[in-house]
């Protein structure tokens, strides 16, 4: 089995579907230092994601991520430090840290039955890290607006995850 790190699944996305990533402060091609206060800025408010070095990774070098599959009906947005590609960690509207404890960093959107890839047919996903100290670290999913439950080990993992399904993450945890 083929070990993948945060730039190789980044690659495996680009051939699934639509992708967009921004320049993170540390992108290996074309760095973006613009965005290093903000950066800093996440770690100041939420230290404890940087417990994932995948996601803190994908921050430095991504910024932020948008994928997209029409035929499917399929999306994923993983939080960053840039409005230009994806959802905000600091400046989306709303409560960053749920009822549940956990900071919500990734959310996709899908149809249930991909015999019937209806809009009115989509489910929605949230994917965030426990943020309380009170669990074990990792990756908390939920369903909708159902609570948080345990799902994987850390951001690469979850991106692991959603290659091999190509984006269907409606299974059972892990």
């Amino acid at each position: 089995m083929k070990q993948h790190n945060i730039h190789s699944l980044i690659d495996c996305l680009r051939t699934m579907g639509e992708l967009y990533t921004d320049y993170g402060p540390k992108h290996p091609i074309a760095a973006n230092i613009t965005l290093q206060p903000i950066l800093e800025e996440v770690y100041k408010l939420y230290p404890f994601i940087q417990k994932d070095t995948y996601y803190t990774e994908f921050l430095e070098c991504y910024g932020g991520l948008s994928y997209s599959q029409q035929t499917d009906l399929l999306s994923l947005d993983v939080f960053g430090i840039s409005n230009e590609i994806s959802t905000h960690l600091l400046y989306d509207p709303g409560e960053a840290i749920s009822s549940d404890g956990v900071l919500t960093f990734c959310s996709i959107a899908l149809v249930r039955d991909l015999n019937n890839p209806r809009p009115d047919k989509m489910q929605g996903l949230g994917f965030g890290f426990e943020a309380t100290g009170k669990r074990i670290w990792g990756v908390y999913r939920c369903f909708d607006s159902e609570p948080y439950h345990y799902y994987c080990n850390n951001f690469l993992e979850l991106l692991e995850h959603f290659v091999n399904t190509n984006g269907r993450l409606i299974e059972k945890s892990t």
